[in-house]
């Protein structure tokens, strides 16, 4: 599972089960960095390191990590362009909206659960992915940013985010049929703010619940631990962080 955008946290709050990339522009300093990096390696971290001669080089970071990945599929006899669980949850969110048309019940409309319990599951090697159907601003990157913090410090699993219905096209199959190691926090908010789609019988505040709603149910239907909590707008994230003191 490729982890990005977590916070740095103490290097024994993570568990055994990480493996630390740090790439760096040969030439420039970062005393955070660097401290982070030699922390880690003190603590007996797996560390890599790559210095790149100019900005121009990181387009040879890309090919890296495709062609890396490309291997890592060989490997594992998995084909990467095969992705019947994420056609799952599209066939389950077009379920949601005919359910919508027929009934008018917002697929918004489900029960909601406590992160607080979900975690209360976490073992060693396990992971936490958010699953953010709400929009995408510096102050919601900042609230999941502080919580991923919460929760390393807690448990010393990983922590992923992803912006729903983006995630779905690259971690979503891995999410239901890849290892069992995963606990999912979907959030959602009731904000009323809201267009209209051209030329369909819904609104796109619609559209992103039977979304949400269609994954969790595919989540679900691979066994897989899952929360979802509905709230009123972005600035309720708190109260999340709350649930962990």
């Amino acid at each position: 599972m490729p982890i990005t955008g977590e916070p740095l946290v103490e290097a024994n709050a993570y568990g055994d089960d990480r493996l630390f990339v740090f790439l760096k522009l040969a030439g420039d300093e970062s005393r955070e960095l660097d401290t982070a990096q030699s922390n880690l390696e003190a603590a007996g971290h797996p560390v890599v390191v790559y210095t790149l001669d100019d900005l121009y080089a990181l387009g040879g970071e890309f090919y890296r990590w495709e062609f890396a990945a490309a291997i890592a599929g060989r490997v594992m006899g998995v084909q990467p362009f095969n992705q019947p669980n994420v056609q799952q949850a599209k066939d389950l969110t077009d379920a949601e909206l005919a359910r919508f048309l027929e009934s008018g019940d917002s697929p918004n409309n489900m029960a909601f659960d406590s992160l607080a319990k979900l975690l209360n599951s976490a073992k060693p090697g396990d992971y936490l992915a958010i699953l953010a159907y709400i929009e995408e601003t510096d102050e919601s990157n900042r609230m999941f940013e502080s919580l991923r913090h919460k929760v390393i410090e807690r448990t010393g699993i990983a922590t992923t985010l992803g912006y729903g219905p983006r995630y779905l096209h690259c971690t979503g199959q891995l999410h239901k049929a890849g290892p069992v190691s995963g606990l999912f926090l979907e959030v959602t908010t009731g904000d009323s703010n809201d267009v209209d789609l051209p030329g369909e019988p819904y609104s796109l505040k619609v559209l992103a619940d039977a979304q949400s709603a269609g994954d969790g149910s595919a989540l679900r239907a691979a066994n897989r631990r899952f929360a979802r909590v509905v709230l009123e707008n972005v600035s309720d994230l708190h109260s999340l962080e709350q649930e962990l003191e």
